[in-house]
């Protein structure tokens, strides 16, 4: 501890204080916080995620955490820097697990495309299409956008809503709304009126 009157050079010590005034509702004392801090977070949050843009994803997570959260924080239950740490290191636990539920949809949505059945595109988009036509819906699917085509399998080849896919994806129901919408309307420009049948780019719900 500074002696009284003087300033403290101990990072701990500065760090609590600018949790102090973040706590109180200081910006400022938040974008000190982050020049003096964000470096040695980042590299707690790299080593959990191991890729670079996720994890800078993740560091704005935790200073809005620690703009949230200043208040919580106890001097007698640990160091300044240490709590920040725990903070980086439970949002990088958090979106690691995020990206690993997203990894695991995204190969069922693979794993269903592979299983779409001639009689299931009939059922769902048109009982008369002919073989040559389901062919070519099959070629115009694969020639799709991955995460496009996932969307369109998962609403119109299992029957989810709009709002299931985006459980069943861990996405924004805008985002799976809009890879649905550009994706049909890909795919009829695909096709080129080939084939009947095909849902429109405006979907509903």
């Amino acid at each position: 501890m500074a002696p009284s009157g003087q300033k403290s050079d101990d990072p701990h010590e500065i760090a609590a204080a600018l949790l102090g005034r973040i706590a109180g509702g200081d910006p400022r004392a938040l974008e000190e916080l982050y020049e003096r801090c964000a470096g040695s977070l980042l590299g707690v949050i790299m080593t959990v995620l191991r890729n670079r843009e996720e994890a800078e994803d993740a560091l704005q997570e935790v200073f809005v955490t620690i703009w949230k959260r200043a208040e919580s924080y106890d001097p007698d239950l640990g160091k300044a820097i240490s709590w920040m740490m725990a903070v980086a290191r439970n949002r990088a636990n958090d979106r690691a697990r995020a990206l690993g539920r997203q990894a695991e949809a995204r190969k069922a949505g693979e794993d269903d495309l592979g299983m779409i059945s001639r009689e299931n595109l009939r059922k769902q988009w048109s009982p008369a299409l002919s073989d040559d036509e389901i062919g070519q819906i099959e070629a115009a699917l694969e020639g799709l956008h991955p995460d496009q085509r996932e969307a369109i399998v998962l609403a119109y080849l299992e029957g989810l809503t709009q709002q299931e896919v985006a459980h069943r994806l861990q996405e924004p129901l805008g985002t799976v709304k809009a890879r649905i919408r550009r994706g049909l309307l890909r795919l009829r420009h695909l096709l080129a009126g080939k084939t009947p049948g095909i849902p429109p780019g405006d979907t509903a719900s």
